[in-house]
């Protein structure tokens, strides 16, 4: 964890994972891990090939620094078989 700095005061601040990361909520489990921040909107469909489905963006989120693993805060987009109303 990086403190202070020129903008920040007191507030803490985190570097951005380098692999966002995609979630499935259906198998409780992490599915993909993808080069740069892409931020989906909920609804959009991704297409996985392992397994071979789609799933749709259920949540956006962002995960806590791991203080025993490499501190960033990661990007994680939340899917799920079933297409958001």
């Amino acid at each position: 964890m990086v403190h202070g700095g020129e903008y920040s005061g007191s507030i803490p601040r985190y570097k951005l994972g380098a692999l966002p990361l995609i979630y499935d909520e259906d198998e409780d489990r992490i599915v993909m891990h993808h080069n740069g921040a892409v931020e989906l909107p909920i609804g959009a469909r991704i297409e996985l090939v392992k397994p071979d489905r789609d799933v749709y963006v259920v949540g956006v989120r962002l995960l806590a620094p791991n203080p025993e693993g490499d501190n960033a805060v990661y990007l994680c987009l939340d899917v799920s078989k079933n297409k958001p109303e």
